[in-house]
């Protein structure tokens, strides 16, 4: 049997999936204009609770454990999504967060 035509066509196939999806390097995360914080997509890195409560600017630290879990499946949702910038939204009351994926 000759194998040649069959190996080549699934590399050809995986680089066709690899070309059309290509992976982010990172997702920087922006809540405000002079706090980011830069988290790899292939590889992440979990940011410190303090760098949490810095980038997120917490007032109860309890909550920082929380909200790093959020801010990581969020960075993996836009790494997934390709997009590049994730911005971190404050409510009306100044109390809730929302994430948005950004290009």
């Amino acid at each position: 049997m000759n194998f040649k035509p069959v190996v080549a066509f699934a590399l050809l196939a995986a680089s066709g999936a690899t070309l059309a999806n290509p992976v982010l390097p990172a997702v920087a995360v922006h809540a405000d204009p002079a706090n980011q914080l830069t988290i790899a997509c292939a590889a992440p890195n979990l940011p410190s609770r303090a760098e949490v409560v810095s980038l997120l600017n917490i007032n109860d630290t309890t909550q920082a454990t929380r909200l790093r879990n959020k801010l990581m499946i969020a960075a993996s949702d836009a790494c997934s999504a390709g997009a590049s910038k994730i911005v971190v939204l404050r409510g009306a009351n100044g109390q809730s967060l929302t994430w948005k994926s950004a290009q």
